[in-house]
């Protein structure tokens, strides 16, 4: 049974992205590929994009085993903090590249009043 669920969530997983990816022709594709780079998981990239969770969020995620070890040995006081930053910006970057090529948008003009 839990293989079924795993085969199950895996095709929804697998779902979701292709729909997500081809909502615009595939243009959202280079901000899935720099989010997935940035956070090194497919899984939180979506769950960002879905708006399950924030930046901030997928960060200390993707960053969970560091934590744990600098809490454990100590941190170097400027590397871990930049490179924390770094990651921020850089999936918030992707982020808002990703939305914006998803976005769509219409415009309706007015009926022109006539002249009085």
């Amino acid at each position: 049974m839990a293989t079924q669920e795993a085969l199950l969530t895996k095709f929804v997983t697998w779902n979701r992205f292709y729909y997500n990816v081809n909502r615009r022709q595939g243009q959202n594709i280079k901000g899935y590929h720099y989010a997935v780079d940035t956070l090194k998981s497919l899984l939180l990239t979506m769950a960002l994009v879905d708006k399950h969770i924030d930046v901030e969020t997928a960060v200390d995620l993707a960053r969970l085993e560091l934590s744990f070890q600098t809490e454990r040995w100590g941190t170097v006081e400027w590397a871990h903090d930049i490179e924390k930053f770094d990651l921020r910006c850089r999936l918030a970057a992707a982020a808002l590249f990703i939305h914006w090529c998803s976005e769509s948008t219409t415009v309706k003009q007015k009926a022109a009043l006539a002249p009085v």
